[in-house]
C-alpha cells in the first residue's frame, strides 16, 4: 500500500484556464516543485492530478492541472488536500543535509531585485558572518553585500528564482 504525505492545500479558483491557487508548506516546497504528479484527496482517498504548469500571481502559487480547463471544471478541486506519494519526495539524507546547512545554498543563482531599483545581480552565495546573514552578488569585479533577513525580503518567487528586497536607501552605494 502506498504511503502518501500532506504537503499543502488548493485554494479558490484562479482566472479563466482552470487553475487553482494553493499553499504548499515550505518544507515540501521543493519536492512540489519537481513532481509531475500531485494526489487530491477526493472522499477521502487519494487520486492523480498531472500537473501542466506552476507558476506565481502576486503573492499566490497558481497551479494547472492536466485536462482541467475551466473555473467550473476547477471548483470541485478548490480547499483539497494535496498529497505526494512519499516515494515521490526528496531523499530525506538529502534534506537532512540542506537542513543541517540551514538550506541556505538553495539561494544560490537566485535573482536578487530591489523594490525601489529592480535588479541587482544573482546571488553567488549566503555568508553567516557575525550576528548576521549576507547574501553575496558580484558586478564584475565589485562584491555587493545585502543583509539576508526576514525584514528585508519582500518576496521569494521559486519557481522564477528571484528574491525580491526592501533596500534602505544608500545600502548597495557603500
Amino acid at each position: 500500500m502506498e504511503e502518501y504525505i500532506l504537503i499543502g492545500h488548493t485554494k479558490k479558483t484562479h482566472g479563466a484556464r482552470g487553475e487553482l491557487k494553493v499553499s504548499i508548506e515550505d518544507y515540501y516546497l521543493q519536492d512540489f516543485l519537481q513532481t509531475e504528479v500531485i494526489f487530491l484527496d477526493i472522499s477521502g482517498k487519494p487520486v492523480p492530478f498531472f500537473i501542466e504548469n506552476i507558476y506565481t500571481a502576486g503573492s499566490s502559487l497558481v497551479l494547472k492541472l492536466e485536462d482541467i480547463e475551466s473555473p467550473f471544471t476547477a471548483k470541485p478541486l478548490s480547499s483539497k488536500e494535496i498529497k505526494l506519494r512519499k516515494l515521490d519526495l526528496v531523499s530525506e539524507e538529502k534534506r537532512v543535509y540542506e537542513e543541517g546547512n540551514q538550506g541556505l545554498e538553495r539561494y544560490m543563482g537566485f535573482l536578487a531585485t530591489g523594490l525601489s531599483i529592480g535588479e541587482i545581480g544573482k546571488i553567488a552565495e549566503i555568508v553567516e558572518m557575525p550576528g548576521q546573514l549576507m547574501a553575496h552578488i558580484y558586478l564584475g569585479e565589485k562584491l555587493i553585500m545585502i543583509p539576508f533577513h526576514q525584514s528585508l525580503i519582500d518576496h521569494i518567487d521559486y519557481v522564477k528564482r528571484t528574491i525580491t528586497f526592501k533596500l534602505p536607501e544608500g545600502l548597495l552605494d557603500l
